[in-house]
C-alpha cells in the first residue's frame, strides 16, 4: 500500500503516511511496484506509461528493513497524537463543566449545597450569603427561602426569618413556606407583617439599567415604615454636585440605620415652577465618613459673671473632650458682649480651644445677632457638615445685625443654627425659638439650677445628632438660575421600604455678600498698607465713595474701634482679622483714648483719604456707574446734600431699568433720618 499523496510505501495497517502525515484511504488492488499509480486515473490508462524504471541500485532484500523503519518513524508521532487527544478530552470536559455551571438550575443547586456545607461547618455568615445567592439566581424557587429562614430560626433571629418568608410567599405561593411562617411567628411573638425587610434580603431584579441603583433592587413587598426626614444642611459649594445632610428617624425618634439610594428620590423645583429629578450618586451615614465642624458661640455679657460663666466654660470644655478632634473634627470659639470676638478660629488643636474658652471674661451687653451672623459667615468657609451653636442668658441689646439679617445669612449658606437660652431673665424665648427654627436649627431652653450639666447634655446631643446625619449626594439636573432660591424635595421612593417627605429651599450659589452687594466684598482690606506707607492719589483712583469710606475707617478698625453706623460694624464683623482683635472699643471711648491709638502715619493717611472723598463729592459724578450697577447700602451711606447732588446727576443719565431703581434707592436714603458716622 502506498500514500496517495506522496507515493511512499506504507504498512498494510497504517492510518497515516509516515512521511507527509496524510491520512491513508482504504484501497484495494493497488499493485506493489506501481507507487505512482493515481487513484483518480481512468481504467483505460496506459499502465506502461506510468510504470517507473527500477532504480539501478535497487536491492530487493532491503524491503523488510524499510518497512521496520517506517513503523519506527510512525511511533515517533504517537506521543504527539496521544497528547493532542488528551487536550481535546480536557477541553471537552471543561466545556461540559462550564455549560453545567452556566445552567441556572445547576448554579442554584450549587449555592444550596454550599450553604448546607457552610452550615455544617457552623459558618453562618457564609451560609447566609450562599442561600441569598441562590434566591438571587431563582427568586421563584421556594427552597432558597426555606433554607435561609430555617437558618435564621436556628440562630433565633425569627424576625429575619419572617421577613425572608414574607418575600418568598409573595413570589412563590409555597404552602411549605406558610407552615414555616407559623413556626417563626411562634418564635418571635409578633405578627409577620411587622417584620422589617432588609434591602439585601430582597431578591435582585435582572431587568433595568444597571447604572440606576433603583433598577438593581426589587420593589419592597410588605408594610412600609413611616420615617421623619429633616434636612439640616445643604452643601452647594460644588454645585451642580450637591450634598444634603439629613436627619432620619422612625416614629420613636430612633435613627434609621440602613438607608440606601434606592430608598429615596430627590426633586428640585425652580422659582419658575420647573420640576427636575436629580440623580442620586450616594447615600451614606456621616459617622466614620465625614468630620463635624462646630462654631461654638458663648455669651460673655456682664450677667454671665461668677459661677454661671464657670459652668458655661466647663460645659464647653466637656464638648471639646467628647468630640473627635484627633480624627479631624474642627471647632471655632466665638464670644460676645457688646462686641464679637473670635477667640479661636477653626482648629482641631484641643489645647488651643481649651485656652480660648478659659480666656473669656464676661462684661457688657449682649450682641447675640452680631455673634451668630459673624459665626455663620466664618463657618461658611469650612467644608463638610457644619453648624453654629449659640448660648445666651440675656436678651439681644447691642447688635448692628438684625433678626432678618441672621435668617438671611443662614438661609444663603444653609448652615443650621442651634440656640440655647437660660430662661430666667424674662426675655422673649419665643423670638429665639423662631430664629433657630428659621435657621434650620432648634431652640433649647435651659434653667439656672444646673447650667453645666444641662449645657453639656445639649451640646453632646447636638454633636451626636450631627454624627447620625445621612449624606445624600446628588447631581442637579437644573444648572440655570444659580442665584435664585429653589425648592429641594426629598421623598421616599415608591418601591422602597419607607414613607417620608421633606422640603427645603436652597440657593445653588450662596450669596454671602448679602447686603454688601459689592464685588470687593471678599477683600480682607480695601487698602492693606495704610500703617506702612503714605497713601497717594494713584492708590485711590478708581475707588468708589463706598470703598474710600471703608478704606478710611479700616485704619481705625485695626485698633478695635466700633462705629455708630451699623453698616460699618457689619462690614468689619465679616472680616476674620477684625473678629480676632483681643479688644474692641465704643466710638466715644476710642476717640478719647490717650495717647491716640493711631500712629502719625495712620492719622495722616486717614486725613488724606477724607480729603480725597470730599473732592470726589464736590467735583465728580457720585455714582458714575448708576445706569448699570445696582447701588448697595454702603454706596448710599452719604450725607443728604451729597445724595441730593447724586440724584440730580442721575437725572441727566440715559434712562435704564437699573438707573430707575437706583434713583428710587437714593430718594429713599434722602428721606431716611441722618446717620452719624
Amino acid at each position: 500500500m502506498f500514500c496517495s499523496k506522496c507515493g511512499t510505501q506504507l504498512d498494510d495497517d497504517a492510518r497515516f503516511c509516515s512521511k507527509c502525515g496524510a491520512p491513508v484511504a482504504a484501497v484495494d488492488a493497488v499493485p506493489v511496484g506501481n507507487p505512482a499509480v493515481s487513484l483518480d486515473k481512468p481504467n483505460n490508462a496506459d499502465k506502461a506509461a506510468v510504470s517507473p524504471a527500477k532504480p539501478n541500485n535497487a536491492d530487493e532484500t532491503t524491503v523488510p528493513t524499510d518497512s521496520i523503519k517506517k513503523k519506527v518513524g510512525l511511533l515517533k508521532f504517537l506521543p504527539i497524537v496521544i497528547a493532542a487527544a488528551v487536550v481535546v478530552i480536557i477541553a471537552i470536559i471543561a466545556i461540559v463543566g462550564l455549560t453545567a455551571l452556566g445552567s441556572p438550575k445547576l448554579r442554584y443547586n450549587h449555592q444550596l449545597s454550599l450553604g448546607a456545607r457552610y452550615l455544617e461547618e457552623l459558618d453562618y455568615e457564609k451560609a447566609i450569603a450562599a442561600y441569598k445567592a441562590a434566591i438571587d439566581i431563582d427568586p421563584k424557587n421556594p427552597e432558597g427561602y426555606k433554607a435561609l429562614a430555617e437558618l435564621y430560626m436556628e440562630m433565633d433571629d425569627y424576625e429575619a426569618a419572617l421577613a425572608i418568608l414574607n418575600v418568598g410567599i409573595n413570589l412563590t405561593e409555597s404552602d411549605e413556606l406558610q407552615t414555616l411562617i407559623k413556626e417563626a411567628e411562634n418564635g418571635t411573638g409578633n405578627d409577620a407583617q411587622e417584620a422589617d425587610l432588609q434591602a439585601d434580603e430582597a431578591p435582585s431584579s435582572d431587568s433595568g439599567d444597571s447604572n440606576d441603583s433603583r433598577a438593581t433592587e426589587s420593589a419592597f413587598i410588605g408594610e412600609k415604615q413611616d420615617i421623619n426626614v429633616e434636612v439640616r444642611q445643604v452643601d452647594n459649594s460644588q454645585f451642580p454636585q450637591v450634598s444634603v445632610y439629613v436627619y432620619v428617624t422612625d416614629e420613636n425618634g430612633d435613627t434609621i440605620e440602613d438607608l440606601k439610594p434606592a430608598d429615596l428620590e430627590v426633586t428640585e423645583i425652580s422659582a419658575g415652577g420647573d420640576v427636575s429629578r436629580a440623580s442620586i450618586n450616594d447615600v451614606y451615614k456621616m459617622l466614620g465618613e465625614e468630620n463635624v465642624n462646630v462654631n461654638l458661640v458663648l455669651d460673655a455679657s456682664g450677667s454671665m459673671q461668677g459661677s454661671r460663666m464657670t459652668q458655661a466654660k466647663n460645659a464647653a470644655k466637656s464638648l471639646l473632650d467628647y468630640m473627635s478632634l484627633d480624627q479631624g473634627d474642627r471647632v471655632s470659639i466665638f464670644s460676645f458682649n457688646d462686641y464679637v470676638f473670635m477667640d479661636q478660629d477653626f482648629t482641631s488643636d484641643r489645647f488651643s480651644l481649651m485656652s480660648a474658652v478659659d480666656s473669656i471674661n464676661p462684661n457688657g451687653g449682649t450682641a447675640l445677632y452680631d455673634a451668630i451672623y459673624s459665626g455663620v459667615l466664618q463657618t461658611y468657609y469650612e467644608s463638610g457638615a457644619k453648624c453654629v451653636i449659640a448660648f445666651t442668658d440675656g436678651e439681644e441689646n447691642a447688635s448692628s445685625y438684625t433678626f432678618d439679617d441672621v435668617v438671611d445669612i443662614a438661609s444663603n449658606t444653609s448652615i443650621p443654627v442651634y440656640i440655647i437660652g437660660v430662661d430666667d431673665y424674662g426675655y422673649d424665648s419665643a423670638t429665639l425659638s423662631s430664629l433657630a427654627t428659621q435657621c434650620s436649627g432648634r431652640y433649647y431652653s435651659a434653667n439656672d439650677s444646673d447650667i453645666e450639666s444641662i449645657l453639656q447634655d445639649i451640646y453632646i446631643s447636638i454633636y451626636k445628632e450631627q454624627q447620625d446625619y445621612y449624606v445624600i449626594e446628588y447631581t442637579s439636573a437644573n444648572t440655570g438660575e444659580t442665584d435664585v432660591f429653589r425648592d429641594l424635595v426629598i421623598d421616599t421612593s415608591e418601591g422602597g421600604r419607607y414613607i417620608g417627605h421633606s422640603e427645603r429651599n436652597y440657593i445653588p450659589v450662596s450669596d454671602i455678600n448679602g447686603a454688601f452687594s459689592m464685588v470687593y466684598m471678599n477683600k480682607d482690606y480695601i487698602l492693606d498698607f495704610t500703617s506702612q506707607r503714605e497713601v497717594t492719589d494713584a492708590d485711590l483712583a478708581g475707588l468708589s465713595l463706598a470703598e474710600l469710606r471703608i478704606a478710611r475707617n479700616e485704619i481705625f478698625a485695626r485698633h478695635g474701634r466700633q462705629f455708630k453706623d451699623p453698616l460699618l460694624n457689619q462690614w468689619f464683623y465679616s472680616k476674620g482679622w477684625y473678629l480676632s482683635l483681643p479688644y474692641k472699643y465704643a466710638p466715644d471711648y476710642f476717640d478719647k483714648n490717650r495717647p491716640d491709638p493711631l500712629s502719625k502715619l495712620e492719622a495722616q493717611n486717614a486725613d488724606y483719604i477724607l480729603a480725597y472723598e470730599k473732592e470726589v463729592m464736590a467735583s465728580r459724578d457720585i455714582y458714575p456707574n448708576a445706569g448699570s450697577v445696582l447701588l448697595s447700602g454702603y454706596d448710599l451711606a452719604l450725607s443728604k446734600p451729597v445724595l441730593k447732588t447724586a440724584l440730580a446727576q442721575m437725572n441727566n443719565y440715559p434712562s435704564t431699568t437699573v438707573l430707575e431703581e437706583n434713583k428710587k434707592l437714593v430718594q429713599e436714603a434722602i428721606d431716611n433720618p441722618d446717620v452719624s458716622y
